[in-house]
């Protein structure tokens, strides 16, 4: 019989994301996926800004802005005019290193991600399905079959794995197992997804959303001088069972009341969209990731980045449990960072997009003459249209009330100042050093405001601090931060004097303090960690 530590069932992004991680983390694993090989279509196109953050951390970024596109604005089109714009580049310019919404083909994603494995002599065993899994004393027993190219069948085999996590999608066979209640629903309207040329006035860098009052339909821009377009299908194509280009290029400018031509169709597929969500995302052995989780409308482009961004979450906590770094309470926190946000942006998604496709006279009306004056009154004050570069680009995801930021901020801080639970922010010093790219995986990382450079207390205090927190030094790297003009913006942000931030292995704050002092530290640590 076959063991690993962890088996990941399904290769899709989320499953491909929680390979990678483990793979830094030097957490061996089994990943097997039921199809024969990677996508090789486009399917979910945006990444946001938060992802890319994680890519860089990771390494690979470059690999993705290659690749792809960043959208820097969105257009409002109602009945083939512009009705409002909201430049996502402006709003988002000193939040983060990547103010626009990336598109970028998720068979191309995948295909990085599995450059990464394969880099690290990982693999992938496609064409294998999960038959059955059985809690045993000490992990779970998988059964899982191996298809045979040859021949009709295959071979069956039992793994013995201590963690299974699922990211097999909506289907899944681990949420099936444990009958976990997946509560929502499907809506009625049937809708189609293709990429196509489109010759159009709309900037090709900027995303639109356009409304008549009887359709709706949203455009991206791609690679290559292509577009993917999402919409409604026509009342007049309900019952059939595929579609083609041609069913929705016949009238589909005419629907919009827009002047477009749609050209050399690459890939056409309909669909039904869902909303639904899990009660958790964790049940004794097993875990629960992206679309096996959580499955919602395509508003807002969020569906691959909230599975990526669940896979990065438990990564870390799955390693330092089995590293013995941690205990195994830890990984019952995935599930309150996770859950709420996962609720929230479900619900956030159904009611945008009940206004965008309803049918009634009040959601006709709303979308056609209210929405655009709505947008054009956000985006020209400052506080929502940053709130709404956070939301779009998945920064402004916080833990501020999961347990690892419970009793997590000691003395004074102002009140804009980021806190325990929140992502670490986007900070320049030192001629364009950005301090994400201080947080290496594996770690926790301690930066520690020591003070005026050159001051004899300031020089000593990082080495005190090493010094106390010595039973942690496997988890935790201490980065003295000393006061001078290329660090002061970094003072400034955090709000300190003196003190010290205690950043996870994910980029988000664990805890702070406005003094050197380490018992509080060393209280909190005791909480999870060995």
């Amino acid at each position: 019989m076959k063991q690993t530590p962890v088996l990941i069932i399904g290769a899709g992004p989320t499953g491909l994301m929680m390979a990678c991680q483990l793979t830094i983390y030097d957490v061996p694993f089994l990943i097997v996926e039921k199809d024969p090989a990677a996508t090789t279509e486009s399917r979910a196109i945006g990444i946001q800004a938060r992802t890319l953050e994680i890519f860089r951390q990771m390494g690979i970024v470059d690999k993705f802005l290659e690749g792809g596109y960043g959208a820097k604005a969105i257009n409002f089109v109602a009945k083939g005019k512009v009705r409002a714009h909201i430049p996502l580049a402006t709003f988002g310019i000193s939040l983060t290193e990547y103010p626009y919404v990336f598109m970028h083909e998720q068979s191309k994603t995948e295909r990085n991600l599995l450059d990464f494995l394969k880099k690290h002599d990982k693999h992938i065993s496609y064409d294998t399905e999960v038959l059955s899994l059985k809690d045993e004393t000490d992990g779970v027993a998988a059964v899982i079959k191996k298809k045979d190219p040859s021949t009709s069948s295959g071979q069956e085999e039992t793994i013995k794995a201590q963690w299974v996590i699922g990211a097999d999608g909506p289907h899944s066979i681990v949420r099936h197992t444990l009958n976990i209640p997946f509560a929502g629903k499907t809506y009625k309207q049937s809708l189609f997804v293709m990429d196509c040329k489109i010759e159009t006035d709309l900037p090709t860098d900027e995303l639109s959303v356009m409304f008549s009052n009887t359709n709706f339909a949203a455009i991206f821009p791609m690679a290559n001088h292509r577009w993917r377009i999402v919409g409604e299908i026509p009342e007049r194509l309900s019952g059939k069972e595929e579609i083609t280009f041609d069913d929705i290029n016949k009238d589909f400018a005419k629907r919009l009341s827009v002047d477009m031509k749609l050209s050399d169709c690459s890939w056409i597929s309909m669909y039904h969209s869902h909303h639904r969500c899990v009660s958790t995302f964790h049940k004794g052995n097993y875990f629960l990731l992206g679309d096996a989780a959580h499955i919602h409308s395509p508003v807002g482009a969020q569906g691959m980045n909230t599975g990526l961004q669940d896979a990065y979450n438990l990564a870390w906590k799955l390693a330092y449990v089995y590293h013995k770094k941690a205990k195994s309470e830890l990984l019952d926190t995935l599930t309150a960072e996770r859950l709420p946000f996962a609720h929230k942006l479900v619900q956030t998604t159904d009611r945008v997009f009940n206004l965008v496709v309803g049918a009634n006279k009040f959601e006709m009306y709303f979308r056609l003459y209210f929405a655009p004056k709505l947008i054009h009154f956000l985006v020209n004050h400052k506080r929502t249209n940053k709130f709404m570069f956070r939301t779009v680009s998945q920064i402004g995801i916080n833990y501020r009330h999961g347990p690892l930021a419970e009793n997590a901020s000691f003395g004074y801080f102002p009140e804009e100042t980021p806190l325990p639970g929140d992502r670490l922010p986007y900070v320049l010093y030192e001629t364009n050093k950005n301090i994400q790219d201080v947080i290496t995986a594996k770690q926790f990382h301690l930066l520690v405001f020591s003070g005026f450079e050159g001051n004899a207390s300031a020089s000593s205090a990082s080495k005190t601090i090493e010094e106390s927190i010595k039973p942690y030094e496997s988890i935790i790297k201490v980065t003295n931060i000393p006061l001078s003009k290329e660090t002061e913006a970094l003072y400034k942000t955090f709000g300190v004097k003196k003190g010290y931030y205690l950043v996870r292995p994910d980029m988000y704050i664990g805890m702070r303090n406005d003094s050197l002092e380490t018992t509080n530290l060393l209280t909190y640590l005791s909480r999870y960690f060995i």
